[in-house]
């Protein structure tokens, strides 16, 4: 019997997607997701800091999009891995 591999993109939206969706507009919500992707994208496999930088990078522009007081928009950034923001920002 053969099981295919997880995508870990799926596991990972799986655990977080609704928590990042739900909680986008909220800056302690944003905060403490980003430090749990952040610590996953310091992990041995390649395709699980992949797949946490991406998640991590969707979750900030959705969360910059939903919060409506720029100070919090501020404050998560400053929490931000910068390799995120340099995907987000181009």
């Amino acid at each position: 019997m053969r099981i295919r591999p997880l995508d870990l993109g799926e596991l990972l939206d799986d655990g977080f997607g609704a928590l990042a969706r739900d909680g986008a507009a909220l800056v302690e919500v944003q905060i403490g997701l980003q430090m749990v992707l952040s610590s996953l994208m310091n992990h041995s496999d390649p395709g699980l800091r992949a797949a946490a930088q991406d998640l991590s990078a969707q979750s900030y522009a959705r969360a910059a999009e939903a919060m409506t007081f720029a100070p919090d928009v501020d404050r998560l950034t400053e929490k931000m891995p910068a390799p995120v923001l340099k995907d987000v920002r181009g």
